[in-house]
């Protein structure tokens, strides 16, 4: 891809998009393409073949993110009672593995630091939080630890740097809706 800063259109034909995710190579985009009967599925955009290849099945799928190494993508559904993770090979492979369960109807994946051993995911609830689970403690019991989660409160539009050292996020806790940046140097 060229690197000159120049916006280029894309060939996917039309559809509504949700949220896209660029590979940490920049060759690629995942989409959660959204069709006319409001079924939601992941998708991967290839920006050097110009094809688009379907990840997950189903149609309550989304919040895609990429591994560290770009050799996986990762997607919340939301088929079940509670909202599930999701992961699928990035070359091309429809087969999907399932990580674990959370305990929350709704929730929005955020990133995985450059350690690639955690997911960073936010509670999508009127007084959702934000938490980690550790992808690399197979033998863990589902533990999802609370990284940000003011009681009562509403904390969204989360971002975390490439670095996984800094988050921003949006939250009500003063009663109005403002801006926090704060570090995180123990997830990296």
């Amino acid at each position: 891809m060229p690197t000159s800063g120049e916006a280029r259109k894309v060939n996917v034909s039309e559809s509504s998009f949700a949220e896209i995710a660029a590979s940490p190579d920049q060759n690629s985009v995942a989409i959660t393409r959204v069709d006319e009967s409001g079924s939601r599925d992941v998708w991967i955009w290839d920006l050097v073949r110009e094809s688009l290849g379907r990840r997950s099945f189903g149609g309550a799928y989304g919040t895609p993110i990429w591994s560290s190494d770009g050799q996986s993508i990762f997607y919340q559904s939301e088929q079940n009672a509670t909202a599930e993770i999701w992961r699928t090979a990035s070359n091309r492979s429809p087969i999907a593995e399932f990580i674990t369960s959370t305990p929350f109807s709704r929730i929005d994946l955020k990133m995985i630091p450059p350690s690639g051993d955690l997911i960073v995911y936010s509670e999508n609830t009127p007084t959702g939080g934000i938490y980690t689970f550790d992808l690399s403690n197979t033998n863990s019991e589902n533990v999802h630890e609370p990284l940000i989660n003011p009681p009562g409160f509403r904390v969204n539009l989360s971002r975390i740097s490439l670095d996984g050292h800094w988050i921003t996020y949006l939250s009500n806790e003063t009663g109005e809706r403002q801006l926090y940046v704060q570090s995180l140097p123990n997830i990296t």
